[in-house]
This record gives C-alpha cells, sequence and structure tokens, in this order.
C-alpha cells in the first residue's frame, strides 16, 4: 500500500507537477494482506452475537466491524448483501487505512483462497424495496470522509444508492468522496462493481472532490447523474486519477455520460478502458472542461456512445470525447493507442459521426492524437486521411462483433500491431506506461502487463513472445494493439 509520503499526496492546493516523475514515484500497491494486520469477519448468513475474530464468529453485519475497525485492519466480507442501515441517511463510512476485501464464500484463511473473480459481496443502498436505484433508497451507499490517508475496497458490489436530498448531498449516489473540508489520500478500488446509482447532480456512481484515487479491473454499469456532471465518475478539483482495465458502459450524464472531469487535477491516467453505450449532452463518454493541465487517455476503446440534444433543441456534442479548456494553448490532453468508432450525436433525426468535439476548434486541436483509429464524419465533410497525428489511421477496427458488445478485433483488423510501446515514441509520443498499480502482483514489471480483461497480456510481439510474436498486422515489427484488447 502506499507509503504515507507518497509523491501524489494532496495538501490542498498544489503546482502543476509531470505525469512521467508522478508515474515513476509512486510506491507499488501491496495486494495481499499487511503482514501482521488484524482480520475482522463478516459473514450475512452468520448466527448472531460473533466477536468477528473468525469465520465461525463473524459479524453479521458489515456495519458492526466498522464500527470496531482500528488503522491497519483487514475486514473480510462473505458473498451476501449489506445494507448500511434503515434510514436515508444511513451510509458505510470508512475510517482511516482499513482494507475491506469481499468475495470470500465464508471458510478461506488466505486472500489468494477466494473465488477469482471475487463476486457476490454486495453494498445495496436498496432500502425501500423497490427493484434498483429509487428515491427511497439510501442517499450514499459509501461515504469516504475527509482526512483519509489509505482506503482499500476490493471485490464489492456498490449499487442502488439514490443522492437526491439537498439536505444529505445530492452528489455520490455510489461512493461519496468530498475532500474539499480535508483531502482524501490513496484511494484504491480493485475489482469493484459500482452500478445502478442515481444523483440528481452529480457522480452516479462515484464523486470526487480534493481526492486521489486510484481504480484497476473496475466496472461502473448503469449509474446516472440527473442534471450535471457524470453518470458513472465525477472529478473536481484538485485531484488525481488512475484508471486502469475499467469498463464504464451504460451510464448517463448531462455532462460526461461515463466519466467528467473538471477543473485542473494533479495527474490523470485512463489506460486500457473501454467506454460503450454511455450518453450525455455533451462527452456522450468523456468530458473535460475548465482545466488546462495534462490528461493521458491511453490503449482504450470508446464506442457506441452518444450525445442527447438539450431541452429546448439544442444538438450535444462530443460523442466520444468533449473538451473546454481554460486555455486550449496550455492544455496537454493526450490520446494515443485508442480507437474511437461508431459514437454519434443525436440532433433529433439524424445522427453524426462525433468522435472528439470541443467548444473550439483550438480546444480540438490542443488534444494531441498519436497512434489512433479515430473515426471522421465522412457524411459532411470527406475527410483527405486520418486525424492528425504520428501512427494515426482510419479505417474500420474490424470488431468480432459490436453487435454483442465484442470489440475484440478480428485477424484481419488494421489495428494489429499498429500502436506505440516505447514511452516515449520517437517523436515523445507516450507509449505502454509503467505498471504503477502492480495489476500482476508483480513488483518487478515495469510495463502495464495486461489488457483490459485481468490476465491477458499485452506483452511484446516479438519473436519468441508467449502469444506467438507479430499479430500480422499493418506494421511489421510493432508489438502493441490499438484500443484495450490485445488479440492474444
Amino acid at each position: 500500500l502506499r507509503s504515507p509520503d507518497s509523491s501524489r499526496r494532496l495538501k490542498g492546493p498544489h503546482p502543476r507537477r509531470s505525469l512521467r516523475s508522478t508515474w515513476f514515484a509512486a510506491v507499488a500497491l501491496a495486494t495481499m494482506t499487511s503482514a501482521g494486520a488484524n482480520i475482522l469477519y463478516v459473514d450475512a448468513s452468520a448466527p448472531s452475537g460473533g466477536t468477528g475474530q473468525s469465520w465461525g464468529q463473524a459479524f453479521q453485519s458489515l456495519q458492526s466491524a466498522l464500527a470496531v475497525a482500528q488503522p491497519n485492519d483487514d475486514i473480510w466480507i462473505a458473498k451476501g448483501t449489506y445494507t448500511p442501515g434503515v434510514l436515508q441517511t444511513s451510509t458505510f463510512t470508512m475510517k482511516d487505512k482499513l482494507h475491506l476485501y469481499g468475495g470470500f464464500l465464508g471458510f478461506e484463511s488466505s486472500l489468494g483462497a477466494r473465488p477469482d473473480p471475487p463476486v457476490g459481496t454486495i453494498l445495496s443502498g436498496d432500502i425501500d424495496g423497490v427493484a434498483g436505484a429509487s428515491i427511497g433508497d439510501c442517499n450514499h451507499v459509501v461515504t469516504i470522509p475527509p482526512g483519509i490517508t489509505e482506503l482499500r475496497l476490493d471485490g464489492l458490489t456498490i449499487r442502488a444508492g439514490y443522492a437526491d436530498d439537498p439536505a444529505n448531498g445530492e452528489n455520490g449516489a455510489g461512493i461519496l468522496m468530498d475532500g474539499s473540508s480535508g483531502p482524501i489520500n490513496g484511494v484504491l478500488l480493485s475489482e469493484v462493481r459500482i452500478r445502478d446509482n442515481y444523483a440528481n447532480q452529480k457522480g452516479g456512481g462515484i464523486y470526487a472532490d480534493h481526492a486521489e484515487l486510484d481504480m484497476k479491473f473496475c466496472v461502473l454499469r448503469n449509474n446516472r447523474a440527473q442534471l450535471l456532471n457524470g453518470g458513472g465518475l465525477c472529478l473536481e478539483t484538485p485531484g488525481a486519477v488512475r484508471v486502469f482495465c475499467t469498463l464504464f458502459t451504460n451510464n448517463r450524464g448531462y455532462y460526461g455520460g461515463a466519466v467528467s472531469l473538471v477543473d485542473n487535477h494533479d495527474e490523470v491516467l485512463f489506460y486500457n478502458c473501454e467506454m460503450r453505450l454511455n450518453r450525455a449532452h455533451q462527452g456522450g463518454a468523456v468530458y473535460v472542461a475548465n482545466t488546462d493541465l495534462g490528461g493521458d487517455w491511453g490503449n482504450s476503446t470508446v464506442v457506441d456512445n452518444e450525445t442527447f440534444s438539450a431541452t429546448g433543441g439544442a444538438p450535444g456534442k462530443g460523442g466520444g470525447f468533449y473538451v473546454d479548456f481554460l486555455n486550449p494553448s496550455l492544455a496537454t490532453q493526450r490520446i494515443f493507442n485508442s480507437i474511437f468508432w461508431y459514437n454519434r450525436t443525436d440532433p433529433g433525426t439524424i445522427q453524426t459521426v462525433s468522435s472528439i468535439e470541443g467548444a473550439t476548434n483550438a480546444d480540438v486541436n490542443a488534444v494531441a492524437v498519436t497512434y489512433s483509429d479515430i473515426e471522421l464524419d465522412t457524411s459532411t465533410i470527406p475527410p483527405t486521411g486520418p486525424w492528425p497525428g504520428n501512427g494515426n489511421i482510419l479505417d474500420d477496427p474490424e470488431f468480432v462483433s459490436p453487435g454483442n458488445n465484442d470489440y475484440n478485433l478480428m485477424a484481419t483488423s488494421p489495428c494489429l500491431d499498429a500502436g506505440n510501446d516505447a514511452d516515449p515514441g520517437p517523436a515523445g509520443e507516450p507509449g505502454i506506461p509503467p505498471d504503477v498499480l502492480d495489476l500482476d502482483n508483480n513488483p518487478a514489471t515495469t510495463i502495464t502487463p495486461f489488457d483490459l480483461v485481468k490476465g491477458l497480456r499485452r506483452e511484446r510481439d516479438s519473436t519468441g513472445s508467449s502469444n506467438g510474436g507479430n499479430d500480422g498486422g499493418a506494421v511489421p515489427g510493432a508489438i502493441n494493439d490499438m484500443g484495450c484488447h490485445e488479440r492474444q
């Protein structure tokens, strides 16, 4: 777990820092139980009156474990559904330096004995008995309060929060991280599924303000921010976020269906992510605004997202990606090794291609795109070539079965071996980043080893590699496929 002197720690307002220096200064995150950590056990099917000291004496409720947990404790939670209480204001409030692990069957003696993937442990805000997030449910399922310096949530499903109460907050129905009165640091979500949450304002799935957040192997599905930003994830200033190997699907917001990034952030890195079937008025998948600092979006597949018209008929913009910078001349948003395809605007009757749009042409031109397959609108302005930038192409990516949400690449795809692996590349382009979140539990790994799916390698396609060498793509000798799925 990140040490107390992590270079990413937030201390209120902070200067701009290099993404590269932050990557290499990051401390590897441990994935096993901390040495000597006390373990508290929770099992909804356990008899009442347990002390929490073993599976046989497990607490019935997570709230009982949280009440007695001390810094550096682990909480092991068996499969089952856990609610925070019976009131709409009830919430699971986290404490500093806790590590919550779900997905247990209720007899394991080590983390490694959990089922893989760890599923079935549900933290639910559904207290009114109505299926899905509804008006009588808890406002925030999980609350991460100001002052947290380290926290891990692992193998949990967080669902059915309904943040609609002005007195108790209308942001962050699934997870609320409001560090405006004291920064939040060192939060890691691993194999967490956040789904079916509703916020009246911002962050249907997650709302993070003045917070540092890492995510890996997560899923954000069917979350909604009704009036404002970030159906899946809303990030507000200042903060830092690194999201690896995560799926955003069927989320909806007004600004940013999947992700909304507003104001300046210390570090932004989305890598090996798939964003599909998300909707918003601006930024069907991603909305970036009021910033002039950096952000990296690499080896991601952004597909089948769309915008909708505003009340009164104003058409949406940026089916895939929407940008509105404070000063475009200072902006350093970078898209690399990615695929943007089938993203659309919907002005009412005729959908048009909308991969990357902005408030002005200067905003769009400030996005550096390299080694990517970006669909252009050929119906109105026939393009003379691919999106400007080294290594970009304009070809059907040839997905296996997009109608069935299978965006793996066919053997004949022009995106095979067409990405850039070197970091930096020959002209300074970004490539495969270091494995800063330790996806394979191997601190010695120097580059990110997996694609979107845990265990599927994103490795060098050189002669003798375990996946048979070069994929046979368009660029002989290249090793990195575009998009979040590396052909195996």
